[in-house]
């Protein structure tokens, strides 16, 4: 594989020698930027199956189960692909080594620092400022800089949809909500759809005291696991806000 990166489309180099992993590889990429990570995780199964020995399919599953909650999971395949880190180009390397330092030793200043290099060493890849964007800087209260990182990878990458999840959050942590409302509409217009636009809706309506908005969410957040789990977890918050205790205890369990 290559280290050439894609303005158009997301980007799938990785180091397999097998052309079917590396199809079910991309396959999960281009599943996770249009529906949410949950999506991806079945192609990466495959891909892993098709070669065991498939570092970059390890580190994003983890980052794919991570991501929907299963973090002990999560951290068992990010751990497995740092065994096999010495298989892989740098780009990959970097990726593996931000994901160890986030989801196995803990260490977000080194997470962070690797990201920083690896941005910097391939400034028209848009996943380092994507990554960034995200957890990087959401993880270390660095809301301004996320949100600079995440215009990089749009002005890069356009359609990805999580990136938008990421500049609602950090314009949430600053206390924008009509930017943060703003940066959804961006994603609708670009017709992009992720579970957690509907929990950022929801947010957006409870801090706006919309309790209309905020049961739109929750019934269209029906049948899709990923938003239900995200959902129930903010009806408990919500309800624990409230002293509700007893019923908010009951979403957590669900």
């Amino acid at each position: 594989s290559s280290n050439a990166t894609s303005r158009s489309t997301p980007s799938t180099d990785a180091t397999t020698p097998s052309l079917e992993a590396l199809k079910a590889y991309s396959a999960s990429r281009a599943a996770v930027f249009a529906r949410g990570f949950a999506a991806g995780i079945p192609h990466l199964q495959r891909a892993i199956a098709i070669d065991p020995a498939f570092a970059m399919a390890y580190a994003d599953l983890g980052f794919f189960c991570w991501n929907i909650g299963q973090t002990d999971l999560g951290a068992k395949y990010v751990a497995k692909a740092y065994e096999l880190r010495d298989r892989v180009s740098e780009r990959e390397r970097l990726f593996i080594l931000f994901l160890y330092d986030r989801q196995v030793t803990g260490n977000l200043h080194k997470e962070l620092e690797t990201l920083e290099s690896w941005a910097q060493t391939y400034p028209a890849d848009f996943m380092p400022w994507s990554v960034l964007g995200g957890w990087g800087t959401q993880g270390t209260g660095q809301y301004q800089r996320g949100i600079d990182a995440t215009e990089v990878a749009l002005r890069l990458h356009p359609d990805l949809a999580p990136v938008y999840g990421s500049l609602v959050a950090h314009n949430l942590g600053l206390g924008r909500f009509a930017e943060a409302a703003a940066a959804l509409q961006r994603a609708a217009e670009r017709k992009l759809q992720n579970p957690l636009f509907l929990v950022s809706r929801y947010y957006l309506a409870f801090l706006e005291g919309d309790e209309a908005g905020m049961k739109r969410e929750v019934e269209r957040a029906h049948g899709n696991l990923e938003a239900e789990d995200w959902m129930s977890h903010n009806q408990a918050l919500v309800l624990a806000r409230a002293g509700q205790m007893r019923n908010a205890r009951v979403l957590w369990r669900h």
